[in-house]
């Protein structure tokens, strides 16, 4: 008798591109893509209970808006809904994602500090990472290093 080969389910994975290129099983929500563009209110209000897939979607749309990603487009959505349906918004942004979790909460002063660098750190990684795209960011790059005034390390 011959043995199945099952995909791995992506439990606690949200990078869509690991996903993706790894082979784990996938369950196609691509076609909200295009109904998301469509959307007359252009600001979106994500609310789903803890483990339904918020995270994932939100790496599946940077996926599919970045275009840090074009090279990649047909690998990581070929053969999903949106890659033989593609919208002309893809590929078509620079995107910078803010991630707040894990801030320190236990102090107002903790939780502020933590904030400011958290916004400082992902606005410096935005910076190298579209350092191509726009070469005069690099001139601000030093004045998102400041912490307190002092150059940050």
């Amino acid at each position: 008798m011959a043995t199945k080969n099952f995909k791995q389910l992506p439990y606690g994975k949200s990078d869509f591109e690991r996903i993706r290129t790894r082979n784990f099983a996938y369950v196609d929500k691509t076609r909200f893509i295009e109904q998301l563009e469509n959307e007359a209110n252009s600001s979106q209000f994500f609310i789903r209970p803890r483990k339904f897939g918020k995270s994932l979607f939100l790496s599946m749309l940077t996926n599919y808006y970045d275009i840090r990603k074009a090279s990649q487009f047909e690998q990581l959505f070929g053969d999903l809904y949106i890659g033989k349906n593609p919208t002309p918004l893809k590929n078509a942004y620079s995107v910078i994602n803010f991630d707040f979790s894990g801030l320190n909460t236990r102090s107002e002063e903790g939780f502020a500090e933590s904030f400011s660098e958290r916004i400082r750190d992902t606005v410096l990684s935005f910076i190298d990472d579209y350092r191509d795209q726009f070469p005069r960011l690099t001139t601000l790059k030093k004045k998102f290093s400041m912490k307190n005034g002092v150059l940050a390390q």
